[in-house]
């Protein structure tokens, strides 16, 4: 099964409807936010929200070949060409897939808005190379570096979450995130025995919560024993 895309009046209308018409749950795809809507003034200029759900199973989680890389290159290469940027592209290997990397000046139209501009073209161009291909490799794209500084920022609110879950012993809950970036916090804090991550919520509101691995136990307050009695003694 191909992935699906979907639109609707919101963002969890769209994914609801995209995983319905996939067959699929929340846990057995990967959900990209490709256009949150917008509901205008007054209507005038709304447009509905857009996703992409892509089957866990139908992607193949290993580094591309070299054919492959060189078929993603070049389609990157004429698709930019095609939407009148003129640009650097580069593509190498990754543990789940590859990776694609678009250089040059004034892409910030290809970015977007919290750079769903790049979740867009990324569907795409995942698209074509599936296509041109015949893999079903993953394909991650990063635009003017986005994505490489929005990982960092991340790891960065990961580490400081993680020692403000220490000090108070207590979770703590980050922003909402999509499935991409909730993975590189789940990934930052991996390698910390520490403290423990998990996803909650649904939609639009599925954060990262990052907290203590054992909570530590209060020592209970001591309390002196009461006396015993003196057993009484006949008469």
């Amino acid at each position: 099964m191909r992935e699906v895309v979907a639109s609707g009046r919101t963002v969890e209308e769209a994914i609801a409807l995209a995983l319905e018409r996939a067959g699929l749950t929340r846990d057995e795809a990967e959900i990209h936010v490709l256009d949150e809507g917008s509901r205008g003034v007054f209507g005038i200029g709304a447009r509905e929200a857009r996703v992409r759900v892509v089957p866990r199973s139908a992607l193949v989680e290993e580094p591309a070949d070299a054919a492959t890389l060189q078929a993603a290159s070049e389609i990157a290469r004429d698709l930019l060409g095609r939407m009148g940027f003129s640009a650097t592209v580069y593509a190498h290997a990754t543990e789940r897939g590859l990776a694609v990397e678009v250089r040059g000046e004034d892409l910030g139209l290809l970015i977007g808005r919290r750079g769903q501009g790049i979740e867009a073209l990324e569907a795409v161009l995942g698209a074509m190379v599936h296509k041109a291909t015949g893999s079903r490799t993953v394909v991650e794209l990063d635009v003017g570096g986005y994505r490489a500084r929005r990982r960092q920022q991340l790891a960065q609110m990961a580490q400081r979450a993680a020692r403000r879950a220490l000090a108070e012993g207590r979770p703590v809950h980050l922003p909402p995130m999509d499935a991409r970036e909730r993975r590189v916090v789940h990934t930052s804090l991996s390698g910390d025995p520490r403290v423990a991550t998990r996803s909650e919520g649904a939609g639009g509101d599925r954060h990262v919560v990052v907290e203590p691995a054992s909570r530590p136990r209060r020592p209970r307050p001591y309390r002196r024993p009461a006396p015993r009695s003196a057993p009484s003694r006949g008469t």
